[in-house]
């Protein structure tokens, strides 16, 4: 969902003429440190992926990875963006809002999409998932289309600003695609995952089960208080914080996707590596015979001297 700008000024905030608005310098600083901690994940997150591709090799993770490499480009995209609004003048108030706004659409269409496509693999490629999965991304897409189509700006000469000027029909179609969404996802996720509770798979798959459905829990809820405020509060700051800390869970919960495979990974291979060095100790123990010398238990080989 798009967002309010920040307040901007004509010349430069370092010089006498920075203009004053609501938001205060400890404010801005607060909206500024969560903008580039969330700039800060996408950017470990791109990193993160590519090297776990170097590891694997290009196998059929490749579609997650690309998915989620793509979010993370266009969230570094949508901060940058995001920043860049204090920095706005006249001339470049149109161009910049239309930034924005193109920058925030395919930043939370690509999250829509990794959560769909989370709740279509968490189906087990059931067929009417898929469907539904198609449909909700393309209704979303169509909201974002119609929204950049009707995106305005008007700059404020009294107060030396630039806003942006919503439009409540895209508005109100591209939110209540993005609650579809989170709600379909948490519902898909909720009754597939649970089918793994209690079963002989293993405490592993039990604990990715319930990250599964913490996290579409945790996404339905961010994203309803995020539209409650936006609509109830009149307080700029209330509602620039709420929507910097959604889009900072939001890349959490991408990201920790590669994080949870990362450790299956690693704990794969150091299991791997343990049942190797088992597997040679029975072996040995089989070939060989043990002695004692000088109070410790020595294994030797057949035909080692």
């Amino acid at each position: 969902m798009s967002i309010p700008l920040l307040a901007t000024r004509d010349d430069c905030p370092l010089t006498d003429n920075f203009v004053q608005t609501s938001l205060t310098v400890f404010q801005l600083s607060i909206l500024t440190l969560i903008l580039g901690l969330t700039a800060e994940v996408a950017l470990s997150g791109i990193i993160s992926t590519v090297c776990f591709i170097l590891k694997k090799g290009i196998n059929q993770s490749w579609r997650l990875a690309s998915l989620i490499t793509f979010f993370n480009v266009w969230c570094i995209a949508y901060m940058c963006c995001f920043f860049a609004n204090s920095f706005l003048v006249k001339e470049t108030c149109d161009s910049g809002t239309f930034a924005t706004n193109l920058a925030s659409h395919f930043f939370y269409n690509a999250f829509d999409a990794f959560l769909l496509y989370k709740a279509y693999a968490t189906s087990g490629g059931n067929e009417t998932v898929f469907y539904a999965c198609v449909l909700l991304l393309v209704h979303r897409i169509a909201w974002s289309g119609a929204d950049l189509f009707h995106v305005a700006a008007s700059w404020d000469a009294d107060k030396r600003t630039c806003q942006s000027v919503a439009n409540q029909v895209t508005g109100i179609g591209y939110n209540a695609a993005d609650i579809a969404i989170d709600l379909f996802s948490t519902i898909v996720s909720i009754g597939s995952n649970w089918k793994l509770m209690g079963t002989s798979y293993g405490k592993m798959v039990e604990v990715i089960a319930y990250e599964n459905i913490l996290r579409s829990v945790v996404v339905l809820s961010i994203t309803s208080y995020g539209i409650y405020v936006s609509a109830t509060s009149t307080d700029l700051y209330t509602i620039l914080i709420s929507f910097c800390v959604q889009n900072y869970v939001y890349t959490r919960c991408v990201n920790a996707e590669m994080e949870e495979r990362h450790l299956g990974h690693t704990q794969a291979t150091n299991g791997n590596q343990y049942k190797s060095v088992v597997k040679q100790a029975e072996v040995g123990s089989k070939s060989g015979r043990s002695f004692v010398t000088d109070g410790r238990s020595i294994g030797v080989q057949s035909g080692v001297v």
